[in-house]
């Protein structure tokens, strides 16, 4: 399998798998209370967590979380009025 595919994948499941609603952002790589979108941060050192999610959960590399989250940021940015509810 192609390393970009499974990166996209994983960015694709980790969108699927968040949440927008009322400008606040529910992600499952939170491990606290959700941010309001107007303070999600663009840069990956300021939400280690996320680093640490993906790593562990799906076997990245600190590079690897790096691609995985501009991807995920940048459609997150761009999708504000996105929302998912299970």
């Amino acid at each position: 399998m192609n390393q970009t595919y499974y990166l996209d994948r994983v960015v694709n499941k980790l969108v699927s798998e968040t949440i927008i609603d009322g400008g606040k952002i529910f992600a499952p790589f939170f491990n606290h209370s959700p941010y309001f979108l107007s303070s999600f941060p663009r840069y990956l050192p300021s939400l280690p967590s996320f680093s640490e999610y993906v790593i562990k959960e799906y076997g990245l590399t600190e590079e690897e979380s790096e691609y995985v989250w501009e991807q995920y940021w940048d459609i997150i940015n761009n999708r504000p009025n996105y929302s998912k509810h299970p």
